[in-house]
């Protein structure tokens, strides 16, 4: 489970994450060391989010360059 800190210094987890196509994405669970969230009107958006290739495994360009 992955833990950060929120702009009000209290500890924030990511209890599940429901985007499949995320390379960071592990049987619903965000293996990302960290992650950025936005807020808009519509809700709230991973800025983390990169997506995965067509098979499932991280593109080339992404294992050789990680974020």
């Amino acid at each position: 489970m992955m833990q950060d800190m929120n702009r009000d210094g209290q500890l924030s987890v990511v209890g599940q994450c429901d985007v499949t196509r995320c390379r960071y994405n592990e049987d619903h669970q965000c293996h990302a060391g960290q992650i950025q969230v936005s807020m808009s009107s519509e809700g709230a958006a991973c800025m983390t989010y990169t997506p995965r290739d067509d098979r499932g495994a991280m593109s080339e360009q992404l294992r050789d360059n990680p974020a």
